[in-house]
Parts: C-alpha cells; sequence; structure tokens
C-alpha cells in the first residue's frame, strides 16, 4: 500500500505522480494521484502504480528518446530546416525518401514574418 505524499510512477501516463488521497475499502485501495505534466487528479489503482525506482524513466533506451525528442523539439521551435540527410545527433538524421527538391525560380516572394 501507498501512503499519501509518497512519489510514485503512473503506469497508465508514463509519467511521476503524487498521491494526494487514499480510499480503503476492506482489502482494495483507490489512490487519487496529481500529474504534474498535466496538472490534474486521476483515480488510479494499486496495480497501476509502482515506485519510482522500478520506474522505465531511467532506462538508457527512455533517456535517449527523449533526449532526442527534446531536441527535435528545440529545432523545430528554432525555425531550422535540415537538408535531407543531415544529422541531428549520432544516429538520427533527417528523412531523404519523399523529400522533393524546390525550385525557386519563378516562384513568388514570401511576405515577411511578424
Amino acid at each position: 500500500m501507498f501512503e499519501t505524499g509518497q512519489w510514485l510512477w503512473s503506469i497508465e501516463h508514463r509519467q511521476p505522480c503524487k498521491v494526494v488521497e487514499v480510499s480503503r475499502l476492506w482489502d482494495d485501495a483507490t489512490y487519487h494521484v496529481w500529474l504534474p505534466a498535466t496538472e490534474s487528479v486521476v483515480r488510479a489503482t494499486s496495480d497501476r502504480l509502482k515506485p519510482l525506482d522500478a520506474a522505465e524513466a531511467g532506462h538508457p533506451a527512455r533517456i535517449r528518446y527523449v533526449l532526442y525528442a527534446a531536441r527535435i523539439a528545440n529545432l523545430l521551435s528554432e525555425d531550422v530546416l535540415l537538408a535531407p540527410g543531415e544529422r541531428i545527433g549520432n544516429s538520427i538524421a533527417a528523412p531523404v525518401e519523399g523529400v522533393a527538391p524546390c525550385s525557386l525560380a519563378g516562384s513568388r516572394s514570401l511576405p515577411a514574418r511578424r
């Protein structure tokens, strides 16, 4: 059983959560947990929660995934256009297939950004 105020890992939401209320009925417990990423409180059972140290968030593959997703989001926010085949990191490259060459001849100029 988990305690109020304890930080856990929500398997369903794939993020850390904090127990804000425990409801016990006979031998069954239901938890109201706060999800800081979505700023919401949801109800969960003990089989959908586990201690933070047992969470998959610390595995190398998960860390690598989050790192590359953050890099891509950062590049998208900076309006950086990658050329086909240009590398973002050691193993991610912009897609080459399905990219049509762009011809500037005869194109109208684009309006200035505001």
